[in-house]
């Protein structure tokens, strides 16, 4: 993936995985493979976002990448046999908080618990009313960074 928003999505593949790290204690029980095949699940889901909706995009937003990238992981982990899924989730949830602090927006921690219960429940059955899928996470992450500029903005 050559050019400037390339370079942009593997560094924020590169800090979720540090967040990634810190959260999932055996880390290394996903072969390099599996990680490689959710990045590539998450670029894909990128292309095919903007083919599909009406968005111009004009930097790369770390929200859509950390929850594509995070959903991905956690099926793929699944897939194999690796039960970490519900550690995947928290790990992403904690690096898309993070992306948040450094835009000057604080979720609470009731919030993050919230969305990461949602997220657990994205795949288990009858539980698909009280759950949360990719695009609806990168959706709530981005609605509180949007709000707190709307409201910064608001008192200029």
């Amino acid at each position: 993936m050559p050019g400037t928003r390339g370079r942009q999505i593997w560094r924020y593949f590169k800090r979720i995985d540090g967040s990634l790290i810190q959260i999932v204690e055996d880390w290394g029980r996903i072969p390099p493979n599996v990680l490689n095949d959710a990045k590539n699940d998450a670029v894909t889901h990128h292309v095919a976002h903007f083919k599909m909706l009406p968005i111009r995009e004009t930097s790369v937003c770390p929200y859509k990448i950390a929850s594509w990238y995070g959903f991905a992981l956690s099926q793929r982990a699944l897939a194999i046999g690796c039960d970490l899924d519900k550690k995947i989730l928290l790990g992403v949830i904690s690096a898309m908080t993070g992306f948040l602090k450094e835009e000057g927006v604080d979720l609470p921690g009731e919030t993050q618990a919230l969305l990461w219960t949602m997220a657990k429940n994205h795949r288990t059955p009858n539980l698909d009313d009280f759950a949360i899928g990719p695009n609806g996470l990168y959706t709530s992450f981005l609605t509180a960074r949007t709000a707190k500029k709307a409201q910064r903005n608001s008192l200029i």
